[in-house]
């Protein structure tokens, strides 16, 4: 039989014994592995940063000792979060004891939001990991890119504005002085404000203090909360001076426990003029009966 008619038949037997036949550590496929991470804690905003570690796994090509200098690169993030991994705590030294081994890197990311970032609304990340790999024999080599995901959440920034339109307020015997509480949220969620009379058991005698309704407003909303002190009074020239503390509280309104810093307002409420009381059920009686009596005598007269 001539060697073409042979070649036929004997190129599928072979082909089928590549196929068979095991393939030496060295052209075994030699991929880059991320594993995905998660921010354990909310994250504040315009505060530290939350930390996650990406797990990066290199299989052994041999048994081999190595130094890896780990790259992340950001690939899509919201508008509102950076990501950055420090370079200092990107270098670590692994040895292979074994081609099948895999050499396991710890990778820090670091994650800040700024003010706009919303309060417990999860996001993520999408990160791009290069490894370069200097032997010690001398070599080098860079390996993926490998991909991973950062999930995280921002946590609730408690920012505000707290002011009185007047912090003075002049008002007769008996009446109500009022004080407009002016507020604006510059945080990242809904917030509740209360409100808290701080001196309200050692006010000056006669004054009374009511302090204002709770207040809820959403990020970026200005709102108004009314403060109101009564006067005292007493027969003749009242003149008193009554200066009470107002404390603002602001609270994540789905969370209350979750609360910001307080703001203490000072008020100053001067009670001035004449009080004349009216007249006393006595007196009122008396002239019914005077009038009853000057209406019959009128009659008789007639």
């Amino acid at each position: 039989m001539r060697w073409g008619d042979m070649a036929p038949a004997l190129a599928l037997p072979l082909f089928l014994a590549t196929l068979a036949a095991p393939v030496s550590a060295d052209h075994l496929p030699y991929e880059l592995e991320v594993q995905d991470a998660r921010v354990a804690e909310p994250i504040p905003p315009l505060s530290h940063p939350g930390k996650a570690h990406l797990e990066v796994l290199i299989p052994c090509r041999d048994d081999e000792s190595a130094t890896a200098w780990t790259t992340v690169h950001v690939l899509q993030a919201p508008g509102w979060a950076s990501i950055t991994s420090p370079g200092a705590t990107n270098v670590t030294t692994r040895t292979c004891h074994d081609p099948t081994d895999t050499l396991e890197i710890r990778v820090l990311v670091e994650v800040t939001v700024r003010q706009a970032a919303p309060a417990f609304q999860q996001a993520h990340a999408q990160l791009q990991v290069t490894v370069q790999k200097n032997h010690t024999n001398g070599t080098r080599e860079t390996l993926g890119p490998g991909r991973a995901t950062v999930t995280f959440e921002p946590g609730y920034l408690s920012l505000y504005s707290a002011r009185l339109d007047r912090k003075v307020v002049q008002a007769g015997p008996q009446e109500a002085a009022t004080y407009p509480i002016l507020l604006e949220n510059e945080g990242n969620a809904i917030t509740r404000f209360e409100f808290a009379v701080l001196n309200a058991d050692t006010l000056p005698a006669g004054f009374k203090a009511v302090q204002p309704e709770p207040l809820v407003l959403r990020p970026n909303q200005t709102g108004t909360a009314t403060f109101q002190v009564y006067t005292p009074f007493h027969n003749g020239y009242v003149n008193e001076v009554g200066a009470i503390q107002l404390e603002v509280t602001p609270m994540y309104a789905e969370d209350t426990t979750l609360q910001g810093e307080p703001t203490q307002l000072s008020t100053l409420t001067q009670a001035k003029g004449w009080y004349v009381p009216g007249p006393g059920p006595w007196i009122t009686l008396l002239a019914i009966s005077a009038l009853a009596v000057a209406m019959g005598a009128r009659r008789r007269s007639t």
